[in-house]
């Protein structure tokens, strides 16, 4: 396939200004340069850039970038209109074919054209202009080589990949493609976060996080009396010496490095023999929500004087496809980490949408054990889903499991929301970490740590074996795909998708266990991220309305912004196009079970309502969340 290669280059009126093309609205920030390469041929803008986007979307050729996002995001802040273009990625293409254990530890363009350039006789001066020292003047003549021979290499490089890619991967990285405009505009566009609730939650985080230091002994004046966080707690050497030496408890785990633990793991089991410990915990988990989710949104908006933040978006960031973002350009905070946000309803609320609008989550339900039933081919499971609702609820089913209760009992003691099936130590919260948990394998003394860690549920290791036991039983195909995974992967030298998303497994020697790990569970992981580009992209195709108001990923739940004028019959009708997508026609496989979603909306994200039994289709979503928030 031939590509149109195309690059831009930016300037700003301050430092890390020319990296946030947000600032392009402000007046501080813009694009100087643009060029496209095709076949030979060159073409280079220095002013009115939509002149160039005209002749590629009439050239009807696919445009390629690398790191796509940043180019389209320019040209988006800039008012020019990115749509109708066939847009690639060749950083993306490049991680399609090269996704590995073994894998480049670094994407860069220069290391792309050392690698699939090796003839070609500009390599060597395309490597020195991009060694060159930094040269302020946006119009010097180092800019227009630099933008022209970027534009080449980019396009030289995905004619080098593609033809390297399978039918499939090529058709997925097409899929993927189709979002590179969305998740450019919403870079733009940002999120907004409540900055007078981060405010007043601050002092009542610093005030809690004070006694628990005084109950510990470890409080810090200082001399300025503004609150320092205790350097012991936050330091790892200094806790190890106060937890193994000032108060002499034993360790039970230890480092890569063999040192003695002071994760959080560690702490849970300590904090079963010295309740110093718990305190111990809690703090940390205070100082967390303080520095990434107060002072962090603080910094960020002193420095953008707003309160719309702007996390860059990371797109294919994990060996799985996942998306992540990153809260900072360069060493100026410009965002907040939204893919590590906890799932505490009140840090979440400070994650609002601008006036007018609603944030809309459509969440993948029951996605990763969906994903198993179909790797593990489960009889079990695949009965379970193709169910009606609601006895399609897996973790209902292994919560019944546990606790010995008639599934059809359990189900309507949730509805009633009885605490002891879902209450934070309920039945439902336990299934559901033995399907999440479990599913991969675990041993009693990890599975014992990740419901401690990360489900809050206090089990013993006698637990953790009764329960896996439970699961192993009702999901008899899941111990035989453990067995199968490793071993066709091996054979194969790859994991891979039903969609045909590859991830090469070389350490078989030195890492056994953790590449059988990765052959498990990859093509589940890795599946629910070709279900989110795809629900992405069905989403913008269908309702383009939608395409510039993404707001947020999350990993299973994908957010966008809806005017709160609109029906609930709008959302419904989203709701049911992304339940209805026809993945044998993308995929070209069958699936055994259907791959539905849930939706919610609300003014923030930390309160959202559910809306699918909403029978008056005429009601707006202002309305309707009033009488039922």
């Amino acid at each position: 396939m031939r590509f149109v290669g195309y690059d831009i280059e930016t300037w700003g009126s301050e430092d890390g200004y020319a990296l946030q093309p947000w600032r392009v609205k402000e007046g501080t920030a813009g694009i100087t340069l643009s060029a496209a390469y095709c076949q030979g041929k060159r073409n280079v803008e220095t002013e009115y850039h939509s002149a160039l986007m005209e002749d590629l979307r009439k050239l009807g050729k696919p445009v390629v970038t690398w790191n796509g996002v940043f180019d389209l995001a320019w040209l988006y802040a800039a008012g020019i209109d990115i749509r109708g273009i066939k847009w690639m990625d060749a950083m993306l293409l490049w991680k399609w074919l090269a996704n590995s254990q073994s894998g480049p530890m670094s994407w860069t363009l220069k290391d792309g054209a050392k690698r699939f350039l090796k003839d070609w006789p500009k390599l060597q001066e395309f490597i020195a202009i991009k060694g060159e020292e930094f040269m302020p003047d946006p119009m010097d003549p180092y800019w227009l080589t630099r933008v022209t021979m970027d534009a080449e290499a980019t396009a030289l490089i995905a004619e080098a990949i593609w033809p390297q890619l399978t039918p499939q991967q090529q058709h997925l990285a097409k899929i993927q493609s189709i979002s590179l405009p969305t998740m450019a505009a919403s870079w733009v566009n940002g999120v907004q976060v409540d900055l007078q609730a981060i405010k007043d939650a601050r002092p009542g985080i610093i005030s809690e996080m004070l006694n628990l230091e005084k109950a510990l002994g470890l409080q810090e004046i200082s001399p300025t009396g503004k609150y320092i966080p205790s350097k012991v707690l936050r330091s790892p050497t200094k806790m190890r010496k106060l937890l193994y030496n000032d108060w002499g408890l034993t360790c039970t785990r230890f480092t890569d490095k063999q040192a003695q633990s002071t994760d959080k793991a560690a702490l849970t089991y300590l904090a079963d023999i010295d309740d110093r410990v718990i305190t111990v915990l809690k703090w940390r988990e205070l100082n967390t929500i303080l520095s990434k989710f107060i002072e962090g949104p603080l910094a960020c908006c002193e420095y953008l004087n707003s309160n719309v933040t702007h996390a860059t978006p990371k797109i294919f960031s994990t060996y799985t496809g996942r998306m992540t973002y990153s809260s900072r350009s360069k060493k100026n905070r410009t965002g907040i980490p939204l893919h590590q946000t906890p799932r505490k309803k009140e840090i979440r609320s400070y994650v609002v949408a601008p006036d007018g609008y609603y944030i809309f989550e459509a969440d993948a339900m029951g996605q990763e054990m969906r994903g198993m039933a179909t790797m593990s081919k489960d009889p079990a499971m695949i009965e379970l889903f193709n169910s009606k609702h609601p006895y399609d609820d897996g973790h209902s089913l292994m919560g019944a499991q546990i606790g010995g209760i008639p599934f059809e009992e359990f189900i309507e003691r949730k509805q009633a929301k009885d605490p002891l099936i879902v209450g934070p130590d309920g039945l439902r919260p336990a299934g559901k970490f033995c399907n999440l948990s479990m599913a991969y394998r675990s041993g009693p003394a990890t599975s014992r740590r990740v419901a401690r860690v990360q489900y809050g549920l206090d089990i013993t290791i006698d637990d953790a074996v009764r329960w896996k036991s439970v699961y192993t039983r009702l999901f008899r195909g899941v111990e035989t795909y453990w067995k199968d995974a490793p071993k066709n992967a091996r054979a194969r030298g790859f994991a891979e998708t039903p969609a045909g998303r590859r991830y090469a497994l070389t350490r078989w020697h030195d890492l056994q266990w953790g590449t059988s790990s990765s052959a498990i569970n990859f093509p589940i992981q890795g599946m629910g991220a070709d279900q989110r580009d795809l629900a992405i992209a069905e989403t913008v195709i269908t309702y383009p309305e939608l395409w510039d108001k993404f707001y947020i990923d999350l990993h299973d739940g994908m957010y966008w912004l809806i005017p709160i004028t609109a029906k609930v019959s709008y959302l419904q009708d989203i709701m049911n196009a992304l339940d209805t997508i026809d993945y044998e026609k993308y995929w070209k496989v069958k699936l055994p079970v259907p791959y539905i979603w849930e939706g919610s909306f609300g003014p923030d994200w930390g309160h959202k309502i559910e809306f699918a039994d909403c029978e008056d289709k005429n009601i707006t979503l202002e309305d309707y969340y009033r009488a039922n928030k």
